[in-house]
C-alpha cells in the first residue's frame, strides 16, 4: 500500500523544515548598488529605445537603396567590362560581382560610416 502521509515522496527524507532550503534562510544583503553596477545592470538588461532602433533602420534602407542604383547603373557595368573584358559575354557573372560589391560596401557603410553616426 502507498504511503499516504502529507510528506513528499522522494528518496530523501527531512526530518524538520530546517532540513529544508528555505527562502528565508537565504543570505541576503540590503546594501544599495553602486553606480556602476547599475550602469553593468542597465546596459545588459535595458532595451534599446525604438526610435533609435527605426533611425538606425532607416540609414541602413537609404545605403542599401543608393548602392543598389548606383549598382544598376550602366556605367557600372560597363566598368566592370573595362576592367574585366573577359566577362563582356558572362552577364550572370558581372550581376554575381555587382552583389558581392553592393554587400563589400554596405559591410564597410555599416561598419564605419554609420557607427559613427
Amino acid at each position: 500500500m502507498a504511503n499516504r502521509t502529507n510528506q513528499p515522496s522522494t528518496m530523501f527524507s527531512f526530518s524538520t523544515t530546517s532540513d529544508y532550503d528555505l527562502i528565508q534562510g537565504l543570505n541576503a544583503v540590503d546594501i544599495q548598488p553602486s553606480a556602476e553596477e547599475i550602469k553593468i545592470a542597465d546596459t545588459i538588461f535595458k532595451a534599446k529605445n525604438v526610435a533609435i532602433n527605426m533611425q538606425n533602420d532607416i540609414k541602413e534602407i537609404v545605403v542599401i537603396a543608393v548602392l543598389f542604383v548606383i549598382f544598376s547603373l550602366p556605367q557600372t557595368e560597363e566598368t566592370i567590362t573595362r576592367l574585366l573584358p573577359s566577362l563582356k559575354n558572362f552577364p550572370y557573372t558581372i550581376t554575381v560581382i555587382k552583389i558581392l560589391l553592393v554587400v563589400i560596401f554596405f559591410w564597410l557603410a555599416k561598419n564605419f560610416a554609420l557607427s559613427r553616426v
